[in-house]
């Protein structure tokens, strides 16, 4: 008995490897998917990957660090928090918690995810003087 759990805990451990191997090589690109998400619910009916609770806190870092294409602007992209909580079969705040820098588990709830900041850019504006409500009021009047 104790050597069929050790195969299965094997097993587990080469799952999870080959499963951070596919999205490391962007697999779903490969076999004609539109994301990781997309291949996942395709090839594994969307199933989680049961992985050992020692480890996971390591697999989290390890997937979130994958590159797995570009933003518009040419910044990288990886696995949201919630597309790797669905993947290991956990909750979205335990991958928050596996990716808190002091690892105690607790987040200070000042600091948000990489999801909630925005990409933005500062444009110049034609007419820097007026301020918004003007600027609002004289596009509605150039439209009527």
């Amino acid at each position: 008995m104790r050597a069929s759990v050790k195969r299965a805990k094997k097993s587990l451990e080469h799952a999870a490897e080959l499963i951070i191997w596919q999205i490391e090589r962007e697999a779903w690109v490969t076999l004609g998917y539109r994301s990781w998400n997309e291949m996942r619910e395709a090839e594994y009916g969307g199933a989680a990957f049961m992985v050992p609770g020692k480890n996971r806190p390591e697999l989290v870092e390890r997937i979130k660090a994958i590159e797995v294409g570009r933003t518009a602007r040419g910044n990288a992209k990886h696995l949201t928090n919630k597309e790797i909580a669905e993947t290991l079969g956990v909750t979205e705040r335990q991958v928050k918690r596996d990716l808190a820098p002091d690892k105690s588990g607790q987040m200070s709830p000042f600091v948000e995810s990489h999801e909630d900041i925005i990409d933005a850019e500062i444009v110049e504006e034609d007419e820097p003087d007026k301020c918004p409500v003007e600027r609002s009021k004289a596009l509605i009047s150039e439209q009527s």
